[in-house]
């Protein structure tokens, strides 16, 4: 029997949690979903993920949540960290950051480990460890007695992901970039049967600049000042990937998805 993982693109403010709480209970039904993984880097306000939140989502069906750069940028989440299991920070962080990085996690019979990574191009709050020296170390502590392997890498540029699909390719079931809030079409399986996507886009405005509404957004890249981005609500979509494997754990398929969510006025 075939077993799916839905991963979902990078949630973008409120909305988005919307979206995604939609999403995930339309495609658990529709595509018989056994395990979801969302990333919730930009939930809150569009820029990291409040406890509130994360406790939606999680209720709502992910099993799963990661973050990348912004994952610390709310107090109250940070607090809970060490004590939340479900929310992994970037692993390539010091032992002395609140959270953890990776997770073994039994899921109908499965073990199936999850490592988020965070890569270093464009990260100016926060400095990470060298992903690319340090991720493959890292399979080798969690595959043990792992069915399944999972990698969920969060960077700014195309080529960081495309690199770490070079130097893991073959270590671990399937590599899922993320971070620049733009789907990508690579998505396929390598010829050493890992399931690979350069990004998984975002969940929330499909058609509004990262999200976020335009107008800010333009006037930030502009004049260079500083401005609070806006929310809104605008052609909503779920984006991600549903990566299926066989009944000996072989990824069989990977398929991208894309499914528009109507925000209903009295919801």
């Amino acid at each position: 029997m075939s077993y799916k993982i839905l991963f979902i693109g990078e949630i973008v403010g409120k909305y988005g949690v919307y979206a995604a709480r939609k999403g995930v209970k339309e495609l658990k039904k529709s595509h018989n979903i056994n395990f979801v993984i969302a990333n919730a880097n930009g939930a809150t306000g569009g820029f990291g993920l409040g406890r509130n939140h994360a406790v939606t989502l999680k209720n709502s069906g992910i099993d799963i949540l990661t973050g990348g750069d912004y994952i610390f940028f709310k107090r109250d989440l940070v607090d809970n960290l060490p004590k939340i299991s479900y929310i992994l920070r970037p692993s390539n962080y010091t032992p002395q950051t609140p959270g953890k990085g990776w997770t073994k996690v039994k899921s109908e019979g499965k073990n199936i480990a999850i490592i988020n990574i965070l890569g270093p191009s464009g990260i100016n709050r926060n400095h990470p460890s060298n992903p690319f020296t340090y991720i493959e170390n890292l399979i080798d502590r969690v595959k043990e007695d792992a069915d399944i392997v999972l990698i969920c890498f969060h960077s700014k540029t195309t080529a960081e992901k495309q690199l770490m699909y070079h130097i893991i390719d073959g270590k671990c079931d399937a590599l899922i970039g993320s971070g620049s809030k733009s789907i990508t079409a690579d998505y396929h399986i390598s010829n050493k049967k890992m399931a690979y996507i350069t990004d998984i886009g975002r969940t929330g405005s499909s058609d509004m600049p990262g999200g976020l509404e335009s107008q800010v957004e333009i006037e930030k890249l502009i004049t260079c000042i500083p401005k609070r981005s806006k929310e809104i609500n605008s052609n909503l979509e779920l984006q991600g990937t549903i990566v299926t494997f066989d009944e000996n754990n072989i990824v069989s398929d990977i398929e991208i998805v894309r499914l528009p969510v109507k925000k209903e006025e009295d919801d």
